[in-house]
C-alpha cells in the first residue's frame, strides 16, 4: 500500500502539472479561463497517455522515460510556479471551507489505495494485459507484435501508461495502480461536485453522478481497481464526459472551449478503448458552432490537437498488427510485411462477439438475433433483465423530448440523446458482454429520469427534499467500496500484489526463447516473451536476427485462414469459400 500510495503521488504530481500547462496553453488559444481541478488531473492522464505512447515508439518505456517526464514537470513548475502555487493555495482554502468535502477525498483515497493494492481478480491480465505492458517496458514497440499473440494486438493507451507509471527501474516490480488513481479522480468529482445539496433541487447531471457512483461500487468493477485492464476506465470516463456535458448546459455555459475539451476526453476514450467510441460524435455540436462563428484558428488548433491525441494510438496499431485498428482489417491501408492474416482479425472479432452473446463458440457467429438474444438476456442477473427492458421506452423519451427540443431549434439535446443511444448500440451490436458495457445499460434511464425530475414539475414538487434524498442515495451505493475496502486483507502493506508466476513450458524461435503456459493459456507477467498458443509458433519467424526487430506470418501463411490459435484452416467459416 505504501508504494501505491507513493506512485499515486507521483502520477498525481505529474498529471496535474500536465494538465494544467495543457489547459493554460489552451486558454492562449480560446481565452477560456476556467480550470477546474478534475478536468486539470484528467487532461494531465489524457497527454501523459499520449506521451508514453509516443515514447513507447523510438525506445522502451522504463526509466528514461521516467526520468525525462520529471523533467518536464519541473520545467512546469520553474516557469509556471506561481500561477500553480495561486491555483493550489485555492483549492486548499475551498478543502478548509468544505471540510466534509476533505473528509470524503481522504476516507475515499484510503480505501481506494487498499484495494488497488490488493490480488489481481482480472482474468485477462496474466492472460495478456501483463504481457502487453511488459512489451512495453522492455521494448516500447515491436513490428507484427500480434502474429506472435493476437490479444496483444489490442492496443490500449492504458498499457502505456501503466508502463510509464509502473517504477520496475526503482522498486524491482511493475506497479499497475494507474486504474485505482483514475477512479479517485472519478468518484471524487461524482461525490464532490453534487449539485442536490448546494441548491436543493433535482439535476439531470446528478442524476449521472449516480449512475457513475452505482457502476464504481459494483463488485465486479472495484474488485477489478488492482487490474490494470481497460474497462472499467472507459465506462468510467464515458460517464464523465457526460455529466461534464449536462452540467455546462446546466450552468448556461455558453463558450465552446469546455465542450471541445470533453471531445479531447473522449478521444482519449477511443485510444483506451473502442467502444467509447461514439462519444467523438459529441463533436460535432462545438463544431459547428465554431465555424458558424468563423472561428477558424480555433478549429484548426482543435483538430491538431485532437490529431495529436489519437494518432499515437493509431501508429502503435499498425506497427503492432498491420491495420489501422484492429480487429477491423476492412481498413487496409498499409502494405506491411508484418501485417497479421485479414482471417484471424475476423476470426477475432467474431469469437469476442460470441462470447459478449454467452455462446463462446466463434462457429455460432451466424446465430439469429432472436436465439442469441434469447440466450443473452436469460444469462442476466433480474436487475440487469429489467434495466435493459427499462432503456426501451426510456430512449422512446428520450428521442421525443429530443425532437421536441430540436423543432425549438435547439437541436444540441437531441444529438446528446443520439450519441447516448449510439453508445449502448455499439456496445449492444459490437459484443454485449456485461463487462465491457453494464455502465451504458444506465445512461439513457437516468438521463430521462433526469429530465423528468429536474423540471418544472420536479422543482415544484421535490425542492426541500432533493438533497436529502441524493445524500442518502450516495451513502447507501458508496456502502460496498467503503465495507469492502476497511474489510479487505492487509497483508499488502508495503508492495501492492505482483503479477502471477505462471507455470510454462520453453520453445524456440529461431535463437530465441517463447514460453507457452503449461495448463491453460495465462503466462502472467514474468513468463516472457510468451504465446498462449505454441501452434503460432510454427507459422512464424522473426523478422531479424532478435525479438525486437518484430515477427511476420511466414510466407506460404500471410493469406491463409489462420485462426487466433494458430490453427489453419481449409476454408474461410465466415464467407464460406
Amino acid at each position: 500500500m505504501i508504494l501505491v500510495a507513493a506512485s499515486w503521488i507521483w502520477i498525481g504530481v505529474s498529471a496535474f502539472c500536465v494538465g494544467y500547462a495543457v489547459l493554460s496553453m489552451l486558454k492562449m488559444i480560446t481565452g477560456y479561463a476556467e480550470m477546474e481541478i478534475d478536468m486539470i488531473f484528467l487532461m494531465g492522464i489524457c497527454f501523459l497517455a499520449v506521451y508514453a505512447q509516443l515514447f513507447s515508439l523510438v525506445y522502451k518505456v522504463g526509466a528514461f522515460a521516467t526520468l525525462l517526464l520529471l523533467c518536464f514537470v519541473l520545467a512546469i513548475m520553474f516557469f509556471m510556479g506561481k500561477s500553480i502555487w495561486q491555483y493550489v493555495r485555492k483549492v486548499i482554502l475551498r478543502l478548509h471551507r468544505e471540510k466534509w468535502m476533505f473528509i470524503v477525498l481522504v476516507l475515499l483515497a484510503a480505501v481506494l489505495v487498499i484495494i488497488t493494492s490488493g490480488e489481481i481478480n482480472h482474468y485477462d491480465t496474466e492472460l495478456y494485459h501483463a504481457q502487453s505492458i511488459r512489451w512495453i517496458e522492455e521494448y516500447g514497440i515491436v513490428p507484427g507484435l500480434g502474429n506472435l499473440h493476437n490479444r496483444l494486438a489490442y492496443n490500449s493507451s492504458i498499457f502505456c501508461l501503466q508502463a510509464l507509471f509502473s517504477m520496475k527501474f526503482l522498486v524491482k516490480q511493475s506497479l499497475h495502480s494507474v486504474n485505482g488513481f483514475v477512479v479517485l479522480i472519478l468518484l471524487g468529482y461524482g461525490i464532490c461536485s453534487l449539485k442536490a445539496p448546494r441548491h436543493r433541487k433535482f439535476y439531470t447531471s446528478d442524476f449521472l453522478r449516480l449512475g457513475l457512483i452505482i457502476f464504481l461500487n459494483d463488485p465486479q468493477n472495484y474488485l477489478m481497481l488492482s487490474s490494470p485492464g481497460s474497462d472499467q476506465l472507459v465506462q468510467g470516463l464515458v460517464y464523465y464526459i457526460l455529466i461534464k456535458w449536462i452540467s455546462f448546459w446546466e450552468d448556461k455555459e455558453e463558450q465552446n472551449a469546455p465542450y471541445v475539451y470533453l471531445c479531447f476526453l473522449a478521444l482519449f476514450g477511443v485510444s483506451v478503448k473502442l467502444s467509447a467510441a461514439m462519444m467523438v460524435l459529441a463533436a460535432l455540436i462545438p463544431a459547428i458552432r465554431l465555424v458558424k462563428e468563423k472561428k477558424y484558428r480555433e478549429v484548426f488548433c482543435d483538430i491538431l490537437i485532437g490529431t495529436v491525441i489519437i494518432l499515437p494510438f493509431l501508429i502503435r496499431n499498425v506497427i503492432i498488427s498491420g491495420y489501422l485498428l484492429y480487429p477491423y482489417p476492412e481498413l487496409d491501408l498499409f502494405d506491411v510485411e508484418w501485417k497479421m492474416p485479414a482471417y484471424t482479425l475476423i476470426f477475432d472479432r467474431n469469437e469476442i462477439k460470441t462470447w459478449g452473446w454467452g455462446l463462446n463458440d466463434v462457429r455460432l457467429f451466424s446465430t439469429p438475433f432472436r436465439e442469441w438474444f434469447v440466450h443473452w438476456y436469460a444469462a442476466l442477473s433480474r436487475p440487469l433483465q429489467q434495466l435493459f427492458v427499462v432503456n426501451v421506452p426510456a430512449a422512446i423519451a428520450a428521442f421525443v423530448y429530443g425532437i421536441y427540443k430540436g423543432l425549438k431549434k435547439d437541436w444540441r439535446s437531441f444529438w446528446i440523446v443520439f450519441t447516448v443511444a449510439a453508445e449502448f448500440m455499439l456496445w449492444f451490436i459490437g459484443a454485449p458482454l456485461v463487462r465491457y458495457g453494464s455502465a451504458f445499460m444506465m445512461l439513457m434511464p437516468l438521463l430521462v429520469l433526469g429530465k423528468f425530475l429536474s423540471g418544472e414539475w420536479g422543482k415544484r414538487k421535490y425542492v426541500g427534499g432533493a438533497a436529502v434524498v441524493v445524500i442518502v442515495l450516495v451513502s447507501y451505493f458508496m456502502h460496498p467500496i467503503v465495507y469492502y475496502g476497511m474489510n479487505c486483507d492487509w497483508k499488502y502493506k508495503r508492495k501492492g500484489s505482483d503479477y502471477m508466476q505462471c507455470a510454462s513450458v520453453e520453445y524456440r524461435l529461431g535463437e530465441e526463447v517463447i514460453y507457452v503456459p503449461e495448463r491453460g493459456d495465462q503466462a502472467g507477467y514474468y513468463a516472457f516473451p510468451s504465446t498462449p498458443y505454441a501452434a503460432r509458433l510454427n507459422l512464424i519467424e522473426l523478422r531479424g536476427g532478435d525479438i525486437s526487430e518484430g515477427f511476420r506470418m511466414k510466407e506460404e501463411y500471410r493469406e491463409a485462414f489462420v485462426s487466433t490459435y494458430g490453427q489453419v484452416e481449409e476454408m474461410d467459416m465466415f464467407s464460406a469459400k
